[in-house]
C-alpha cells in the first residue's frame, strides 16, 4: 500500500500551513530544501501557480501531528522575508466529520 495515499484525505482536512510568496522573489525550491531542514513530521509541500500577488504554498502535516508542530511551522515561515501571508489550519475539530 503506498503510504501516501491516505482515504481520509478524500474526507478530512489534514492540519496545514497555507502561505503566500511575495511575486518578486526567484527560485522558489529555497523555501522547499528549508523546511526540510526544519525536520518536522509534514506529509507533503506545494506550490500552486504564480499570480500577480505571489505565489500560494501549502505544507500539509500527517493527520496525527501536533498542533505545536503545525504552529512552528507558521511561525518559521512567518519570520522569512519572501513570506507576505501564513494561515496555519489544524484539520477538523472534535466531533467533526
Amino acid at each position: 500500500m503506498d503510504k501516501n495515499v491516505d482515504p481520509r484525505d478524500e474526507t478530512i482536512p489534514r492540519p496545514q500551513v497555507s502561505f503566500t510568496i511575495r511575486p518578486d522573489t526567484g527560485p522558489k525550491l529555497d523555501v522547499f530544501h528549508q523546511v526540510q531542514k526544519l525536520q518536522l513530521p509534514y506529509h507533503d509541500l506545494m506550490f500552486f501557480d504564480a499570480t500577480s500577488s505571489g505565489t500560494p504554498g501549502l505544507v500539509r502535516f500527517d493527520f496525527d501531528t501536533p498542533q505545536s508542530a503545525v504552529d512552528q511551522a507558521a511561525r518559521w515561515l512567518q519570520a522569512l522575508p519572501i513570506v507576505l501571508s501564513v494561515q496555519p489550519s489544524y484539520g477538523p475539530t472534535d466531533g467533526a466529520a
